[in-house]
């Protein structure tokens, strides 16, 4: 299906999940180099080590760190998060960039994490849980969001003021 038509096949077949007016709230600038870092370092440790087995390689090292950094980006750049009554969007990337749409009533569990890096730039992550086929869970983490962002999401998810 072309990605043009999709709104109309979920709003005349899936009204609930209809995504028409949906505005997203984007990750901030302060979580871009989390996002470079992670993507990067593990792929500038192997490119160091390989160049040094194999020096005539170099030049593929330097173009596989040059897509991972661009992977990296693109990952901070469609990062981001919907909160709606009934249900929160949250919209990330792997290589392919995904949509989730869950609702309140079928998030099992919601949890907030920090650690030290994120706390010092008021950063944190988010890790929403829910029940799947067969009794196993499927977990979504969205990354290096604003610590206030979490909180509302959290107070949202336990319907506290």
């Amino acid at each position: 299906m072309k990605k043009t038509e999709i709104e109309s096949f979920l709003q005349e077949f899936l009204p609930g999940y209809s995504m028409e007016s949906v505005h997203f709230t984007p990750l901030p600038k302060r979580a871009m180099k989390f996002y470079l870092i992670r993507a990067c370092v593990s792929i500038l440790v192997l490119g160091i080590v390989a160049t040094y087995f194999y020096p005539q390689f170099s030049w593929l090292a330097v173009i596989v760190l040059l897509v991972t950094f661009l992977l990296g980006f693109m990952r901070y750049q469609d990062g981001g998060f919907s909160v709606e009554p009934e249900r929160v969007i949250i919209r990330f990337r792997g290589f392919s960039r995904k949509t989730m749409l869950l609702y309140h009533k079928r998030i099992q569990a919601f949890e907030k994490k920090q650690h030290p890096f994120q706390k010092r730039e008021g950063l944190a992550t988010m890790k929403l849980s829910i029940l799947g086929k067969n009794g196993t869970g499927k977990h979504y983490r969205l990354k290096e969001l604003e610590e206030e962002h979490v909180d509302k999401l959290g107070d949202w998810y336990s319907y506290r003021e």
